[in-house]
């Protein structure tokens, strides 16, 4: 039995072919970007190592999700 392989074709503004893409190619740049998406959320430095992220301070950790928590409060502000 074949294995059945979908292709993704790549238009221009024109909706001229300029390519053709591979579903797995594309599920693998799609896991890649989610798998950095997550570890942007959870505070986590995109490509370093876990041990990184142990020897940040809890002070570090909290720097950098201020921003996120100051839009969550206004959210919440605005919505009451």
């Amino acid at each position: 039995m074949k294995s059945m392989t979908w292709l993704l074709h790549v238009l221009n503004r024109e909706l001229q072919m300029v390519g053709i893409v591979r579903h797995d190619e594309a599920f693998e740049v799609l896991r890649a970007e989610h798998t950095e998406d997550l570890e942007k959320f959870m505070g986590m430095i995109p490509g370093k190592g876990l041990l990184d992220y142990i020897r940040t301070s809890v002070w570090q950790h909290f720097k950098r999700e201020l921003s996120g928590l100051r839009v969550l409060l206004m959210w919440v502000w605005f919505r009451v």
